[in-house]
């Protein structure tokens, strides 16, 4: 799993932004790509869109 700390860690070296916001649109668009084949994400997505409790 990622989060955008663990990437913006990795790519400390880079010094303008515009890197970090790339690096992390990367590994946003493969994971995505990744969950959309799981035959298994879609069902868990729906099930916990249903038990959602809606913010007052």
């Amino acid at each position: 799993m990622y989060s955008t700390s663990n990437m913006l860690m990795s790519n400390a070296y880079n010094e303008t932004n515009d890197s970090s916001d790339d690096a992390i649109y990367v590994v946003d668009s493969a994971m995505k790509t990744a969950l959309s084949k799981d035959n298994k994400f879609m069902p868990l997505i729906n099930v916990i869109q249903k038990e959602k409790v809606p913010r007052t």
